[in-house]
């Protein structure tokens, strides 16, 4: 899986319809249930040749493992 971070202004205005997404709200520190929902995108069939991962929200602003986010 690859990732890489594309700039508000660059993302598109709608979603293309043959892509897969794959959509993460707040972690809030949280580095098992997120490493665990990355393990399940990870094994999850490919459908389709695009997948994207998208994470919305704080990932390290506060919770038990903020460190293991970073």
């Amino acid at each position: 899986m690859q990732f890489y971070a594309l700039p508000l202004r660059r993302l598109p205005r709608c979603l293309p319809k043959d892509d897969e997404f794959f959509v993460i709200g707040d972690v809030h520190g949280q580095a098992e249930l997120l490493r665990a929902a990355l393990e399940t995108i990870r094994t999850t069939p490919e459908t389709v040749s695009i997948r994207h991962l998208i994470f919305l929200g704080d990932l390290i602003d506060r919770g038990p493992v903020e460190k293991g986010l970073d």
